[in-house]
């Protein structure tokens, strides 16, 4: 009786753990991210005002949120897995459950600014043409033409923000590792993908592939990038964090 239950105790521990990591790193980037929001909101308010003053506003402010959609969070993502690991470890939790709870934040998160980007999109687009102002995309690496199409909005959003997360995961865990000589020759490995995840969406890369058949193919890029994240942070030692 006693074997069963020692292992069933150490299922336990090993959930509350993932738990744990899960709720913590959630409760730093839910705030992060609501500071994101309300810059991007403060540029959609702001910034057509000061451009009708000169010119007339014709383009969405709120499409170049993307950028900042994607590697803001990129970065917050490299942070967590090259310093985080050693806070968590020290805290007596194990690598494993770093791992799945800085996926589970990847996926929520990249979840969260997609939301955000696509609501603002549409507040946006109904209050410039409630004042007769223009609304056009006009980034031609979005795989969407027009604020309406919140279908397209959601899947290429979703695709870029979870890739930038998880490519910021496995970026930091390889520095963390392998060290910053190693972390920079391969960064064509760990960036490279998010780089290339809008043109194999909008441009010929995957001609003659439909656009919709391509967002279940470009899909499988952030799930490599996690396998990956999750081959090098195992067993990883600790090592002292530079600052």
């Amino acid at each position: 009786m006693t074997t069963p239950t020692l292992a069933a105790a150490g299922r336990v521990r090993r959930r509350s753990s993932t738990r744990v990591a899960t709720r913590w790193l959630l409760s730093r980037n839910f705030v992060m991210a609501a500071w994101a929001a309300g810059i991007l909101v403060l540029a959609v308010v702001v910034g057509p005002v000061l451009v009708d003053r000169f010119t007339t506003v014709e383009i969405s402010v709120a499409q170049f949120g993307r950028q900042g959609f994607t590697w803001f969070p990129f970065s917050i993502a490299i942070i967590t897995s090259s310093v985080y690991i050693n806070v968590h470890v020290a805290a007596g939790m194990t690598r494993r459950s770093l791992g799945r709870a800085s996926l589970v934040q990847a996926v929520t998160m990249a979840a969260t600014y997609t939301v955000i980007m696509t609501v603002v999109l549409q507040l946006e687009a109904l209050a410039f043409d409630a004042v007769g102002w223009g609304h056009k995309i006009v980034d031609e690496n979005a795989l969407f033409q027009d604020s309406s199409q919140v279908g397209w909005i959601l899947a290429d959003l979703g695709l870029v923000f979870l890739t930038a997360q998880v490519s910021g995961l496995l970026v930091g865990i390889v520095y963390y590792r392998l060290g910053g000589w190693w972390g920079t020759l391969a960064l064509p490995f760990t960036v490279g993908p998010l780089i290339l995840v809008s043109p194999l969406l909008t441009s010929t890369l995957l001609d003659p592939i439909a656009p919709l058949a391509r967002v279940p193919l470009v899909g499988l890029v952030p799930v490599v990038l996690a396998a990956l994240y999750l081959a090098v942070l195992r067993n990883a030692p600790l090592r002292k964090v530079a600052t």
